[in-house]
Formats: C-alpha cells, sequence, structure tokens
C-alpha cells in the first residue's frame, strides 16, 4: 500500500475525455494524471521510473532545481504559480522513487482467478463480427482498483465508443458482454476486499441515445432520459430507481436531473456541492448549481 501523497490524487486510464475531465474552474495542481498506457495491451506508463545508473544525476537537478526556486521567491515571483510547480515537482519526485507507488500499475502479482472474475476473456461478438469491442476493460479497471488501495482519491477508465450513429446492435452486443463481466467484477472485489462502502463506482456515458432506429442503423444523441449505475460509497444496493416510459424517451416516475445526482454523489465524497469557486472574472460560481441531495438514493 503506497502512501498517500506517493501518487496523484486524479488519475485517467489510459486518459481523459477530450470532451471533460479538466480541472474547470480550479487551477492545473487538480488536472489528470494521464498514464497513456492501456495496462490490457500490456503497456506500461512512460517515464515512469529513473533510469538505472542515473540516480546520482536526478539528485544533482533536484538540489539545483531547490537553489532555482529559492532565489526566484526571493526576487517575488508570482507565488501563486511557483506554489503550483512546487506541487507538481514534489509529486514527480514521490512518484519517481516510491516503489509503492509504481506497483499500483502493475499486474504483475495479480491472480489468474482475479483477472477472470473481472471478464478478462469475456468478447461479444465471436470471429470476424467481433468489429467494435476494444479489449482491456478488465486489466484497466483491475489498476483502477490497485490506485485505490493505494490512496487515490479518484480514477477514470474510458472503455469503447458507444456513439453509436452507425450498427448500433452490432456495436453494442460486441461491448456488453464485457463490460458486464467487468462490472460485476469489480463490484464483488471491491466487497470482497472490505472497499465497497468507501468507493464510490459509477458507470456512466455522455447521455442517452434516441428511443428511434435511424436510416443507418444506428440511434442519434438523446440527453433527455438514460440510465447510470452506481455501486458502494453508501448509496442504496440492489435499487432501482426511476423509470422511464415505454420507449426510453422521457422519464416516467422519479425523474433525477444530472445536478441532483451530483450533488448527492458530492456530499457522499464529503465535499459541499454549494462551495463557491472563483470563475472567470473573478465571479463566483457554485461547483452544482441549483442541486439538491436525492435521499432515497441512500442506504
Amino acid at each position: 500500500m503506497g502512501k498517500r501523497g506517493d501518487l496523484p490524487p486524479y488519475i485517467a486510464i489510459p486518459k481523459k475525455l477530450t470532451t471533460g475531465g479538466g480541472t474547470g474552474f480550479l487551477s492545473s495542481t487538480y488536472g489528470a494524471f494521464e498514464t497513456n498506457a492501456d495496462p490490457g495491451k500490456k503497456q506500461k506508463v512512460k517515464d515512469f521510473s529513473i533510469p538505472a545508473g542515473t540516480e546520482r544525476r536526478f539528485d544533482r537537478r533536484l538540489s539545483a532545481r531547490q537553489i532555482i526556486e529559492k532565489r526566484l521567491r526571493a526576487l517575488e515571483a508570482d507565488p501563486a504559480t511557483l506554489a503550483t510547480m512546487d506541487d507538481f515537482y514534489k509529486q514527480a519526485y514521490n512518484v519517481l522513487t516510491s516503489k509503492q507507488a509504481q506497483g499500483a500499475f502493475s499486474l504483475e502479482d495479480e491472480t489468474e482467478a482475479t483477472l477472470k472474475l473481472y471478464g478478462y476473456d469475456t468478447v461479444g461478438l465471436k470471429g470476424p463480427d467481433n468489429k467494435y469491442h476494444p479489449k482491456g476493460l478488465a486489466e484497466r479497471l483491475i489498476v483502477a482498483r490497485r490506485l485505490v488501495e493505494a490512496g487515490v482519491r479518484f480514477v477514470t477508465v474510458n472503455y469503447g465508443a458507444f456513439d453509436c450513429h452507425v450498427d448500433v446492435k452490432r456495436n453494442t452486443l460486441d461491448h456488453m458482454p464485457p463490460l458486464d463481466a467487468a462490472i460485476s467484477g469489480m463490484v464483488t472485489d471491491l466487497e470482497l476486499r472490505g472497499l465497497l462502502d468507501t468507493t464510490i463506482f459509477w458507470v456512466t456515458s455522455e447521455f442517452g441515445r434516441t428511443p428511434r432506429v435511424n436510416g443507418n442503423g444506428g440511434r442519434d444523441h438523446w440527453a433527455r432520459c438514460y440510465s447510470n449505475i452506481i455501486a458502494g460509497g453508501g448509496f442504496t444496493r440492489g435499487q432501482i430507481y426511476g423509470a422511464s416510459d415505454s420507449t426510453g424517451a422521457e422519464p416516467a416516475r422519479d425523474a433525477l436531473p444530472l445536478e441532483d445526482l451530483m450533488h448527492t454523489i458530492y456530499h457522499q465524497l464529503g465535499i459541499d456541492a454549494g462551495k463557491e469557486l472563483l470563475a472567470f472574472g473573478t465571479r463566483p460560481i457554485e461547483i452544482i448549481k441549483g442541486g439538491k441531495l436525492v435521499a432515497g438514493l441512500l442506504g
């Protein structure tokens, strides 16, 4: 188990979404550490360790940087910028010198039984019909669990491409069996390790799909009604909250606006969703505007 300070607090496997996952009105200190490596393809995180034989050079460079930083502070450089840079350097040093931190990204000591639990050998359509399914979700989620065990507060994992404007049936049949197995494995593993009650496992997409199939055999963008899966972290187990109408076009019961869901998730994380941050132009804005706690989601 690594110390909480050994690893970045926010890690994206293999990278954050291009349309989200940024820092918003917060500084870059809070940005994601993107691995840019897929454990499912046995790729290792680049530049994540000190090359053998260069340890003394690394220590000399660290000492030189400390001397330069001290001189800049004496010249009254921008303290906020220096503080951010200092955080980055400390974080990088911890990662480069901590064997526990580096071990959190490795699957070498994971058993075959654990890999099977997460469905690493589960596929969608067979043979040449398997056109869309990306491999490696099981391995990504196992690394995510290891990072949580090592003290990382927030981990995102990307999987597949569900923007199915074309051929939605075959895309779904490729993607869903591995996703189903991996979700089951992750929840089971967190429970067995005593981590489920203190970890929120959230499966979501950017929005839903149109109730009707288009002329290309696909479904287009639809934000009025769609589903999420949430496990652990104090959320009620085994509950189906809300319902859609017969075509999945509109909520029919217990509609859950996104701001209410996010407010509730922040509440379970111990974060005040009504806290104001300074937006551009020093304008205060709430983390979640207008959201409220949904007690029915909580156990």
